[in-house]
C-alpha cells in the first residue's frame, strides 16, 4: 500500500511531505479496519474488502478508505482522554486523533453498507 500511495502522489504532483502525512494516516486507518473492522464475524461470512483511491485535489492528496466492516466513524469517535502522566499512558489508542490533526479535513459516510472516509492533506 504504502509503495502505491507514494507513486500515485509523485505522479499527482502532492509534495513530498504531505505524501509521508498521507502514508502515515493511511497505514493507521487501514490498520484499524483490518484490526477491528470484522470483529465477531467469521472470516468466511464477510467477504473482507478494502479499496483505496488516490486523487489530488489542487495541491493536496485526498485519499478515500472504503470497506465493508462494521460501521464506524473516525470523524466522530470520542477521543481518549489524555493521560495524567507517562505511567498512566495506554500503549495505542492515538491514531484517530493523530489521523484527525494531521490532515487538513476528513469526512466520513456509510453508503450502501460500506464506510467511506475521505482524508485530505493539507495543500
Amino acid at each position: 500500500m504504502s509503495t502505491w500511495l507514494r507513486r500515485g502522489c509523485r505522479e499527482l504532483g502532492v509534495a513530498e511531505e504531505r505524501a509521508g502525512e498521507l502514508e502515515v494516516c493511511a497505514n493507521e486507518i487501514v490498520t484499524n479496519v483490518i484490526s477491528y473492522g470484522y470483529a465477531g464475524a467469521p472470516a468466511s461470512a464477510v467477504p473482507r474488502a478494502i479499496e483505496l483511491h488516490l486523487a489530488c485535489a489542487g495541491t493536496a492528496g485526498r485519499l478515500t478508505v472504503e470497506d465493508n466492516g462494521c460501521p464506524f466513524d473516525p470523524v466522530t469517535a470520542v477521543l481518549p482522554e489524555p493521560p495524567a502522566g507517562l505511567a498512566d499512558a495506554p500503549i495505542g489508542g492515538l491514531g484517530i486523533k493523530m489521523v484527525r490533526s494531521m490532515m487538513a479535513r476528513c469526512t466520513y459516510r456509510r453508503v450502501d453498507g460500506r464506510n467511506v472516509f475521505v482524508m485530505t492533506t493539507h495543500p
